[in-house]
């Protein structure tokens, strides 16, 4: 059965979400997509897609037009996030919608084309692609790649 968009601006969704079942509580602003859970943001020029084991939906009514609006999502499980041409992985992440900033915790990967970076937490701003990496108590650790060592593939 087709599922309602949570957010709508002038009839169009922003954001759909998939998984094989949802859970929503209205009086508590929640809405939890358990089972190969996606979430994707429309109407974008780049691609910005969360997936995740659960994912976890607040929204909010907004005060001017008193349509709903998702706030942030939270994602245990299996994280992968796509901000255009970057992919970043962990165990949980977070995605806070007024902001545009996704953050990324647990055996954090960023792959961007040949190049990867690991570490313990990212924050990623998904309007930019400008991300910051560290890991507490260890060293991050990035493998990069130029033009130079990068063999064509034929």
């Amino acid at each position: 059965t087709p599922t309602a968009p949570l957010v709508t601006t002038a009839n169009q969704p922003n954001i759909k979400i998939l998984s094989d079942q949802m859970d929503c509580d209205q009086a508590r602003h929640v809405c939890i997509a358990k089972g190969n859970a996606t979430a994707e943001k429309l109407n974008d020029k780049k691609t910005k897609v969360l997936k995740a084991d659960q994912i976890t939906a607040h929204f909010a009514k907004d005060a001017k037009s008193g349509s709903t609006q998702v706030t942030h999502l939270e994602a245990d499980g299996n994280v992968f996030f796509v901000i255009g041409d970057i992919a970043i992985q962990g165990k949980q992440g977070e995605y806070l919608v007024e902001s545009g900033i996704a953050k990324v915790k647990d055996d954090v990967k960023i792959t961007h084309g040949e190049n990867q970076l690991d570490g313990g937490y990212a924050e990623v701003n998904m309007e930019t692609g400008h991300y910051s990496l560290r890991h507490d108590g260890e060293q991050v650790q990035a493998m990069i790649y130029t033009k130079d060592n990068v063999t064509e593939k034929k």
